[in-house]
């Protein structure tokens, strides 16, 4: 088995954050710069390549991806209930003692002044409803 720089449960400090990106019908991976304390927390493969549309029921032409490309990506999280983002191994290292803190349990912490909660909370309040008491689209009265 493949010995590994990272494993499951270490600290390092992310320097990229991967994403795949869709334009028509091909699929790629960018990477936007960003520097926060992240916790190891997995590994996958994601591919790039073209997709193919299918035409008709199943049986006929099913859609399918044609792989030009596959990366080995680390799943690491900003907070203990935040998503696993995907991040390329050259772009994390290892977190120092100085560097290494408790995770929030999300990132970043919800945060929300009590004016803004109270607007939202009237805007909820007079939005046109349905019999049934559910939201229906058009504008606020």
């Amino acid at each position: 088995m493949k010995k590994r720089r990272y494993s499951i449960g270490d600290y390092v400090i992310v320097e990229q954050e991967s994403f795949r990106s869709k334009e028509g019908n091909i699929v790629t991976w960018v990477t936007f710069p960003c520097c926060r304390l992240a916790q190891v927390v997995g590994i996958t493969t994601k591919y790039d390549g073209k997709i193919y549309w299918g035409y008709g029921d199943y049986s006929e032409d099913p859609n399918y991806l044609q792989i030009t490309k596959s990366h080995q990506f680390w799943l690491v999280r900003f907070g203990l209930s935040n998503k696993a983002v995907c991040i390329a191994e050259n772009d994390m290292r290892f977190a120092t003692d100085e560097e290494i803190h408790p995770l929030p349990y999300s990132y970043p912490p919800p945060t929300i002044r009590e004016r803004d909660r109270q607007n939202l909370s009237e805007d909820s309040r007079h939005w046109p409803r349905d019999s049934k008491g559910r939201w229906i689209s058009g504008p606020c009265i």
